[in-house]
C-alpha cells in the first residue's frame, strides 16, 4: 500500500464513513433483537442471553477462594471481597517499619555542591522552542538569544534558591504538600540526596513506570486491563490531593456547571503542542467519537440530555462546537481556557483552572482526548481509581498512553507477520517489540529487537509485556507474597 499523504486521508475518510455505517448496523440488529425478545420465540434467546452474560462476569479460569487471617478458606463470593479488601488497606495504608525514626545515630554532614555553568548552559540547550513561558513570563528563546550573560545569571539565580529552599507561593498554596509536618530541626543534618528529572537518571532504575510490583502483578492482571496504568494512579491521586478550601471550590464548581452523567469528556489542546509535538485536530474529530460512544450509551440506557464536558487552551472552541453541535449540552468554564493561554499559564488562576479540568475530566464516563498532552493523560490516571477498571474509557487521536520518561515499552508477538511493504517489519511468535506508537489505522510502529529492525505491524498480532520488579517498599511484601504461595 501507497502510504502518502493524500491516501492517508482518504483511508480517515473512508474510515469515518464505515464506522458511521457499522454504527448503524449495529443499531438497526439492537432493535431486530429487542422486537424478537419481545416474543415467545423470543424467550429462548433471551434465557441464553442471560446465562451468557452470568457466564462472562464469572472468573471461571481461576479459583476463586481465598483465606481470612486465620487460614481459614472463605468461599462466599461476599466474603472474598471483604477480604479483598482488608487486604488492600493495610497493604497500602500501614506505616512502613524502615521509615521509623532510629534515635542515636550519628549526623552526616555533606556540602552540598553549587549549580555549575555548564549544568544551566547544557539545560538552556535542551530546552525546546515555541513552548509556554515559566514564572517569570520570559520565553526561552530569549534566554537562548541572550546567550553568555544568561547562564551568568540564572546560574546565579539558582544558586539563590538552592540556599534559600524556598517552593514558589503558587504550588503551595494549592496541593497539599507530600509532607504534612515542617520537619524538625535535626532533620537538616540527614545527608542531601539529589533527584534529577526522570529522563536524566542514570542508571534507570527498573521499577520506573511501565513495571508494577511483582507480588501484586498476577491479580492486578486479572483485574486490571492496564496493569501499568493502574499502577501509576494510585501515585498520582495521592499526589495530586487537593487543599481543603480547593476541594470546596471544586465541590461549588460542579454544580454551578451542571456537571452530571452520563457526560463524555472532551480535551482539545492547541497552543504550544501544536506544530510541533502534535498535529492539529478539529473539533469534528473529537466529536465522530463522542457521537459513537453516546450511541453506545443509547442502547443500555436512557439519555435525557447528550454533555458534553470541554477542557480546552483554545477561548474560541467552546461557541464553535456550540454552533456546530447545537443538540449537545457543552459544559465548560471559558475563563478556564483564557487563563490557559501561554502567557497565563503559570499564574495561579491558571493552576487552578488546569487542577479543575483534571478533576472534571476524570469524573466522566468516556475521554476523547490527545494523549500528547500530560492532562489528558493525568485525568485518566485519577479515572483508574474511581472504577474497578476504566482502562478502556478513552480514545485518544495520537499518541498511546505513555509515562514520560518511562522505561521501555515493549510487546511480545503472538501471531507471525510477513512484511507485506517495505515499511513492514517481521514479525515471529515471541519476539519483542519496543514500541514507537500507534497510526490507529490497524498498525503500530516498532523495533524487533530481535531482528534490529524498526516498521510497521498489525496491532492485532501483538500482546503487552508485562514487566514485573520486586520493590523493596514494604516489609510484609514477602510475608504476604510467601503466605499465598503456601496456600495454593
Amino acid at each position: 500500500m501507497d502510504r502518502t499523504k493524500e491516501n492517508r486521508q482518504e483511508y480517515k475518510e473512508s474510515q469515518h464513513r464505515v464506522k458511521r455505517e457499522v454504527s448503524k448496523a449495529k443499531q438497526k440488529a439492537y432493535d431486530e433483537l429487542y422486537t424478537r425478545l419481545d416474543t415467545r420465540e423470543g424467550e429462548k434467546d433471551l434465557y441464553r442471553l442471560a446465562r451468557q452474560r452470568d457466564r462472562d462476569g464469572k472468573d471461571v479460569q481461576q479459583v476463586r477462594v481465598i483465606k481470612d487471617r486465620d487460614g481459614r478458606v472463605l468461599t462466599s463470593e461476599e466474603s472474598v471481597q471483604r477480604r479483598w479488601k482488608e487486604y488492600f488497606e493495610e497493604l497500602m495504608n500501614e506505616e512502613n517499619e524502615r521509615e521509623k525514626r532510629v534515635e542515636g545515630v550519628n549526623s552526616v554532614e555533606q556540602k552540598v555542591d553549587k549549580i555549575r555553568k555548564d549544568e544551566v548552559r547544557k539545560a538552556l540547550k535542551r530546552m525546546k522552542s515555541g513552548k509556554a513561558v515559566g514564572p517569570d513570563g520570559i520565553p526561552v528563546e530569549v534566554w537562548k538569544r541572550v546567550g553568555e550573560a544568561a547562564v551568568e545569571f540564572l546560574t546565579s539565580l539558582f544558586n539563590r534558591v538552592l540556599e534559600s529552599e524556598r517552593m514558589p507561593e503558587e504550588w503551595r498554596s494549592v496541593l497539599v504538600p507530600i509532607f504534612k509536618n515542617k520537619g524538625e530541626d535535626h532533620d537538616r543534618d540527614v545527608q542531601v540526596v539529589e533527584l534529577p528529572i526522570v529522563d536524566s537518571l542514570h542508571p534507570r532504575p527498573p521499577y520506573l513506570p511501565l513495571a508494577i510490583p511483582e507480588d501484586l502483578a498476577p491479580r492486578l492482571q486479572r483485574l486490571h486491563g492496564d496493569p501499568s496504568v493502574w499502577w501509576v494512579s494510585q501515585f498520582v491521586k495521592y499526589l495530586v490531593r487537593p487543599q481543603p478550601w480547593l476541594e470546596k471550590e471544586i465541590q461549588e464548581a460542579g454544580i454551578k456547571l451542571g456537571f452530571k452523567h452520563p457526560i463524555i469528556g472532551v480535551h482539545v489542546r492547541r497552543t504550544d503542542k501544536v506544530g510541533t509535538e502534535a498535529a492539529f485536530h478539529p473539533i469534528e474529530e473529537y466529536m465522530l467519537h463522542v457521537e459513537e460512544q453516546f450511541q453506545l450509551m443509547a442502547q443500555r440506557m436512557q439519555l435525557d440530555k447528550k454533555r458534553v464536558y470541554l477542557a480546552t487552551d483554545d477561548p474560541s472552541l467552546l461557541q464553535e462546537a456550540k454552533n456546530k453541535y447545537p443538540d449537545y449540552e457543552f459544559i465548560s468554564d471559558n475563563s478556564i481556557s483564557w487563563s490557559a493561554g501561554l502567557h497565563n499559564r503559570y499564574t495561579e488562576n491558571s493552576l487552578k483552572g488546569v487542577i479543575l479540568d483534571i478533576h472534571f475530566l476524570s469524573q466522566t464516563d468516556f475521554l476523547v482526548c490527545t494523549f500528547s498532552s500530560q492532562v489528558c493523560r493525568v485525568a485518566y490516571e485519577i479515572m483508574q481509581t474511581l472504577h474497578p477498571d476504566a482502562s478502556s474509557y478513552f480514545y485518544s487521536l495520537d499518541d498511546i498512553y505513555y509515562f514520560g520518561g518511562q522505561n521501555a515499552h515493549n510487546q511480545i508477538a503472538i501471531y507471525a507477520h510477513r512484511p507485506r511493504t517495505a515499511e513492514d517489519v517481521a514479525l515471529e511468535p515471541g519476539d519483542v517489540i519496543g514500541v514507537a506508537g500507534n497510526h490507529w489505522d490497524g498498525y503500530s510502529k516498532g523495533l524487533n529487537r530481535r531482528l534490529g529492525r524498526t516498521g510497521l505491524y498489525p496491532s492485532y498480532k501483538v500482546k503487552e509485556k508485562i514487566e514485573t520488579v520486586k520493590y523493596p517498599t514494604y516489609p510484609k511484601a514477602d510475608k504476604l507474597l510467601n503466605s499465598e504461595n503456601r496456600g495454593k
